[in-house]
């Protein structure tokens, strides 16, 4: 296995990809419809990269929201606020807002546990039916979970920090949050297997979360071949597409060929906890060392857990605020929390939700809103 690691990383190295600066492009081109079956898809051959073509300046946003809105995590929809967000971030930048591509629009789910299959194929589809060997850039595109996500800054500032965590555009960037979560709660002995590194974190952000990802097509696509097809090693019954990408990061990560978002630079995650430390509001006694949360709590105590990872909302209010004058999601860590969860950015590109986090997202998803609408950013549909 090492010697053709030693094959292999050269040959890689030699196919990663260079940079240069952005200008977005405009909002509703948004809503791409599903490519039709008769459109030619790109060969795999045009997985492989081309050193020689330099990154665009442009910056494209792909989403998996079906027609009738299942959520797989029973919230109340969130993309009024997503493209509301978007859109005012960008206004006040005086940018264009980049294009959103729906790959999921026209679909509808009966089984929400469904939607984590099909936003694999749809964003692998997307990303062959643009291929094209006569451009003369390299397209960059962000997936994003777009039911429980706002953003916070511009792209000109969300391209520069890919470039500058990617090693200038090189491969793929990966979110991050602070709890272990591979389709259930992991183990401690998940924690080994699936993440060995994460105790070299210089964050407690030190688990990979599939809801966020951005890189050039190719690099992107290269990922999604590989996802596609799920790994033996992730059991079939759990729910989601955590495992899958857990063990993609394991693989790639270590040659630099994927980037985690561990300071949160890009990705900003809402979940609030710390690997291993203590639970403030535990109520499972201490069996779920690698996720502080209230789903860990029985039928019994849950009512009484405010939510995002057992901390009370006063907690919360003081870890996140919203800037009136910018509209945007302030972190605000005191002394002691920077110690507890390491230098995390205080005004990531985007903010997530990430399974109890969501609780925080809606306690400022009407500010928000009302933020961006009164310096005119509503959403335009």
């Amino acid at each position: 296995v090492h010697q053709l690691v030693k094959m292999v990383r050269p040959w890689y190295s030699a196919l990663l990809l260079s940079g240069s600066l952005w200008i977005g492009r405009g909002i509703e081109a948004q809503f791409a419809p599903p490519v039709p079956a008769s459109v030619e898809r790109a060969s795999h051959s045009g997985v492989d990269f081309d050193s020689s073509l330099p990154l665009c300046a442009s910056l494209e946003i792909l989403i998996c929201k079906t027609d009738n809105d299942l959520s797989p995590h029973g919230i109340e929809d969130g993309y009024p606020l997503f493209l509301t967000s978007l859109h005012g971030v960008h206004l006040s930048a005086e940018e264009e807002v980049p294009r959103v591509h729906n790959v999921c629009r026209g679909l509808h789910l009966n089984d929400f546990r469904d939607i984590f299959v099909l936003k694999t194929r749809g964003v692998k589809s997307f990303l062959e039916s643009i291929a094209s060997h006569t451009d003369d850039c390299e397209g960059i595109f962000m997936y994003l979970d777009a039911s429980d996500v706002v953003f916070n800054q511009p792209a000109s500032i969300l391209r520069e920090r890919f470039m500058t965590l990617s090693g200038g555009g090189s491969g793929v960037v990966l979110a991050t949050e602070m709890s272990c979560w591979l389709g259930r709660v992991c183990t401690v002995e998940d924690e080994d297997r699936w993440f060995p590194s994460s105790a070299a974190s210089p964050t407690a952000s030190r688990y990979v979360n599939a809801g966020g990802m951005i890189g050039p097509r190719r690099a992107l696509l290269r990922m999604y071949d590989d996802l596609v097809t799920p790994s033996p090693e992730c059991d079939r019954a759990w729910a989601d597409d955590q495992c899958n990408l857990a063990r993609y990061a394991r693989e790639h990560v270590p040659f630099r060929q994927a980037f985690v978002d561990d300071h949160h630079l890009i990705f900003g995650s809402l979940l609030v906890s710390e690997p291993r430390g203590p639970c403030p509001g535990d109520c499972a006694d201490g069996a779920h060392p690698l996720l502080c949360a209230c789903l860990t709590c029985s039928a019994a105590h849950v009512g009484t857990c405010v939510g995002n990872a057992a901390y009370s909302g006063a907690e919360l209010d003081d870890m996140f605020a919203l800037d009136g004058s910018t509209c945007r999601l302030e972190r605000r860590l005191d002394e002691a929390a920077s110690h507890r969860f390491g230098p995390l950015e205080r005004w990531p590109a985007v903010w997530h939700g990430h399974g109890p986090g969501k609780i925080t997202l809606l306690r400022h998803s009407d500010g928000l809103t009302a933020c961006h609408e009164g310096r005119g950013g509503a959403a335009r549909a």
